[in-house]
């Protein structure tokens, strides 16, 4: 279960420095900080100051804006950082391995805390595909029993997460999906999470965030919750 952790005045002011997390793009943070705000409103204010973006799938960079962060924590005599670079899985798990091993490659010793999470699901917008959410979203939209035959034959069924693996759902939820097809308009993330309750987030953001709320809120070095498994 996540349990939010409420951090002190002096993690807040050292998070940036002590810990930094890597998204792909914009919409990336925006989703993640969503999930936490759901979870709990004190990690997604301690979780911002600590994001950096990518600008696309580049895992590389990652390791070299950690490098650069490591750096500087040596010139000011700080504890060595912390970092967690998460990516979508998209659909080339060959490419995946490779960027990731290569990134960790290139890293020096110093910057050896910086650690690559892909999601298990197809990009962090599969995680904002629950049916009942959507259903409220479009209800305010006037939605009627069509939306629910678009989303049944759509979505895959609850648990088979093969095929959310599969899924591109950002492509789904894109202003020229079938959904915003039929609304006139797309579902944002925010209006999906806020009709979402906390346990609809699946276990793979929870144990993300999990992972967050250790870096950001307590100076404990290990994190006990590993992707994959129930946070």
């Amino acid at each position: 279960m996540f349990r939010p952790h409420t951090a002190r005045k002096r993690d807040l002011a050292d998070a940036p420095l002590r810990f930094a997390l890597y998204v792909e793009g914009p919409r990336d943070r925006d989703v993640l900080r969503h999930f936490a705000q759901k979870l709990s409103p004190e990690l997604a204010k301690t979780m911002d100051p600590c994001v950096r973006i990518l600008g696309g799938k580049q895992p590389e960079r990652a390791a070299q804006m950690f490098g650069r962060l490591v750096e500087e924590a040596g010139q000011k005599k700080r504890d060595k950082p912390r970092g967690l670079c998460i990516l979508d899985r998209d659909d080339d798990e060959r490419w995946n391995a490779k960027k990731t091993d290569d990134a960790q490659d290139a890293m020096s010793n110093d910057a050896a805390n910086l650690e690559f999470v892909v999601w298990n699901r197809r990009q962090i917008e599969s995680y904002l595909l629950v049916p009942h959410a959507l259903r409220r979203c479009a209800s305010k939209h006037g939605a009627d029993t069509q939306f629910d035959r678009i989303l049944a034959s759509t979505l895959p069924d609850n648990g088979d997460e093969a095929a959310f693996a599969s899924l591109n759902a950002k492509r789904l939820l894109s202003a020229r999906g079938p959904i915003a097809d039929y609304l006139g308009r797309p579902l944002r993330a925010r209006e999906i999470v806020r009709n979402m309750s906390p346990v609809d987030i699946h276990d793979d953001v929870k144990a993300v965030l999990t992972r967050v709320r250790d870096y950001v809120g307590t100076r404990r070095n290990s994190v006990s919750t590993l992707v994959g498994q129930p946070a």
